[in-house]
């Protein structure tokens, strides 16, 4: 752990989470003084994050659960009762500022929480949920990334080129969906969560950030980011094999869409 900032090292700590988190119970270090960010890979989450993490009041911390961040420790094999106290000792904020985190489904499912498992480990956080209504431009974002390994950049864009396969994309379609329309079900009977499309804020960033803003109770602040579109070029030419699986006469039939609209409120 050597390149571990000392800071973290100690917030990784067993010993210094139980203590972080005796002394988070008598501050009241979660519940409104916790925003955490729920989305998927390549939803637009950092874009999201740079723009709330602009107001002073916030302190950020990133993907407190992804296992390829060692500064948030390995929870590799933990069981449920390390994973929450991890949670908490990574949500805690002194008085006066409020924490923010982001967390993948993904990362949830894996370390075998709930979003009722958050909810109640941070007793009752702010949750903001950024998911994305195109699902071919997010399963072609995911897959190039993989591919060169850029999540985050701030000054350089992809120009890849890639096939893909029509039965791995469509599992992801499917399986992206239950887990939305099950999570955002779960959200719009919680009254400290508000649920965001991607296509919403990187179009009109300022409205879709002072509605935010306005529902956490912050004073406004305009959206700010240094991070730049990851995969700019057109799906057409993203994909190798665009026009052979006749992916226009699906996009034209909804079949690669996330429509959260149809089953409710988007928020």
């Amino acid at each position: 752990m050597g390149e571990i900032p000392f800071y973290d090292r100690v917030k990784i700590n067993v010993a210094c989470q139980y203590m972080i988190a005796g002394l988070g119970r008598l501050t009241r270090a979660w519940g409104p003084r916790t925003i955490v960010l729920l989305s998927s890979y390549r939803f637009g989450s950092s874009l999201m994050m740079n723009y709330l993490n602009a107001h002073p009041g916030i302190y950020r911390r990133g993907e407190v659960l992804n296992p390829d961040e060692i500064i948030y420790g390995d929870l590799h094999g933990a069981s449920r009762a390390r994973v929450t106290l991890h949670l908490k000792a990574m949500c805690f904020a002194p008085p006066g500022r409020v924490a923010l985190v982001k967390l993948m489904d993904s990362q949830i499912e894996d370390n075998g929480l709930t979003l009722d498992d958050i909810i109640t480990t941070l007793n009752q956080p702010y949750i903001i949920a950024v998911y994305r209504r195109d699902l071919l431009s997010a399963y072609v974002s995911l897959r190039i990334a993989h591919q060169n390994g850029v999540w985050y950049s701030t000054d350089q864009a992809n120009d890849l080129r890639i096939p893909i396969q029509l039965h791995a994309l469509r599992n992801f379609v499917r399986e992206t969906r239950q887990r939305w329309i099950h999570n955002s079900a779960r959200l719009r009977a919680y009254e400290r969560a508000v649920i965001v499309a991607y296509e919403d804020f990187s179009e009109h960033p300022e409205g879709t950030v002072y509605d935010i803003f306005d529902f956490l109770g912050f004073p406004r602040r305009g959206p700010v980011t240094e991070t730049v579109r990851q995969n700019p070029a057109p799906l057409s030419r993203k994909i190798e094999n665009y026009a052979e699986l006749g992916l226009d006469e699906m996009l034209a039939r909804g079949e690669l869409e996330l429509d959260l609209a149809s089953i409710g409120n988007d928020g």
